[in-house]
């Protein structure tokens, strides 16, 4: 897999993976989704307001979930998948970063 082309230290992903300790996606909750969320009894989950908008023009909904991935591994001050390299790891986590958000731009040391 070819890194995404604004990483400009690819290597630092081994130091920080902060992708992989915190979940983040984006919803636009026209179903309510982020709305049950929320209810959650949990601190583990944040719900922020974005200015990003769908395809579809609908406000987009920050969910960050402060759980790290069980397949994340830290051997010798250094990161690893469990799963890279294996046919069950997810698809998304071997497109990574598709896209660079306001989110990656604030904490993805492999950006700077």
């Amino acid at each position: 897999m070819k890194p995404h082309p604004k990483l400009k230290n690819p290597e630092a992903c081994r130091t920080c993976a902060m992708c992989c300790k915190v979940f983040t996606f984006y919803d636009h909750d026209s179903d309510g989704f982020v709305e049950r969320v929320r209810l959650l009894k949990t601190d583990k989950i944040k719900i922020e307001k974005t200015n990003l908008a769908s395809p579809e023009g609908q406000r987009l909904y920050r969910v960050i979930i402060d759980i790290p991935c069980s397949a994340l591994e830290l051997k010798d001050g250094k990161y690893f998948c469990k799963l890279f390299g294996k046919r069950t790891r997810p698809l998304m986590c071997n497109q990574y970063p598709y896209d660079i958000t306001d989110w990656e731009e604030r904490y993805c040391k492999a950006l700077k």
